[in-house]
């Protein structure tokens, strides 16, 4: 047996999730996504740009994770209002709140595929960049991670990563990424206790970004 969403043919779920939402760029626009589980515990997700009843355009990616929630951000702003951000959830990453990002035009019958990320933010102090707080491992217990667009895609391009230690002091560890995908680190700052406990507060989400959290240099 199987449902039609617009086309795209897909069996009955053992789970299904929707999500419907509106597109604060796009004049009546709304976007759909209709999440649907398969037997090995992953899915598909159909994704749909709406203006008033007229659907515009489609996109279907996928989710591995059992454990997958839908959820839709269309509060990220790519390129300065001109068209509308939007990302859904794919559970992927270490801190499983991977996202898949588009940029919808105008007349909501393009959608531009950006690609993976971590879920992300516009960046309150870099223009043109987008930002994301991540667990670490290793020497570092968090990254905060910068992206930006370039040729139509999301890219990685600097990075900060936190350490600290048991008695409150730590660093933030200013990186830039190489062409073979390493980080290359540039310089280093002492953190003090307050510092660290914003990193920690905006690790566990709880809170807001702080200065410490913007660390450049």
């Amino acid at each position: 047996m199987f449902s039609l969403v617009s086309g795209h043919a897909y069996a009955v779920c053992d789970r299904e999730q929707r999500v419907n939402v509106p597109l604060p760029k796009i004049n009546n626009g709304r976007v759909t996504a209709i999440a649907c589980s398969e037997q090995d515990g992953g899915g598909k997700i159909f994704v749909e740009t709406l203006v008033g009843a007229e659907k515009r355009a489609s996109a279907q990616i996928i989710y591995r994770n059992p454990a997958y929630e839908l959820s839709i951000d269309t509060s990220i702003d790519f390129d300065n209002g001109k068209s509308q951000g939007v990302g859904v959830s794919t559970g992927e990453g270490r801190d499983a709140n991977g996202m898949h990002y588009w940029k919808i035009l105008a007349n909501g019958r393009t959608m531009l595929d950006l690609g993976d990320a971590p879920a992300l933010s516009n960046d309150r102090f870099m223009k043109g960049y987008f930002s994301t707080l991540i667990s670490g491992s290793g020497q570092y217990q968090a990254y905060r991670y910068f992206y930006t667009i370039s040729d139509n895609r999301l890219v990685l391009g600097r990075a900060i990563g936190f350490k600290w230690n048991d008695d409150a002091t730590g660093a933030a560890v200013s990186m830039e990424v190489a062409p073979d995908g390493n980080f290359v680190e540039l310089r280093q700052k002492t953190l003090n206790s307050a510092e660290i406990e914003d990193v920690k507060k905006v690790k566990s989400n709880v809170g807001n970004i702080s200065d410490a959290d913007r660390l450049i240099f």
